[in-house]
């Protein structure tokens, strides 16, 4: 009768190369292969000095609180310099309501505040569809 393998990892396996390093190392080596995934994203919020935001609009999601009364629309957004998320306000959401966003690549450009009859302000925005995808135009040809 034989007796069973051990079931231990070679030398030179992913397994034990993981087990003799500090997490700062695997970190660093998942860094610099481009193996990173990063769950969570920034906030963008709007003002002259960042008027543009462009990118692919990973996700549409209902918002509610902080300074809106009504419920608006938050615009996940995945961007050269990583996951970005921002609120375009309820004039802008109307507007694009009857868009479908989701893959398309955005060029969002901030056009500053209109004055309302009340005394508040909104955020005026232009959007353009860029793309669908990977940042691949359209082509009609």
């Amino acid at each position: 009768m034989e007796k069973p393998v051990k079931n231990t990892p070679k030398e030179d396996s992913p397994a034990l190369r993981m087990v003799k390093t500090s997490y700062k190392e695997m970190y660093e080596g998942a860094k610099n292969a481009g193996r990173l995934e990063r769950p969570t994203y920034r906030i963008h919020t709007w003002s002259e000095d960042s008027a543009l935001l462009i990118g692919r609009v990973e996700g549409i999601d209902d918002f509610r609180g902080g300074r809106f009364e009504a419920e608006v629309k938050c615009y996940r957004i995945a961007t050269d310099e990583g996951m970005v998320s921002c609120i375009l306000g309820t004039y802008t959401d109307t507007q694009l309501s009857q868009v479908d966003l989701l893959n398309h690549v955005v060029c969002i450009k901030f056009c500053g505040q209109k004055p309302l009859e009340d005394g508040r302000k909104v955020n005026v925005f232009d959007v353009d569809i860029v793309g669908y995808g990977g940042g691949q135009a359209h082509a009609d040809e």
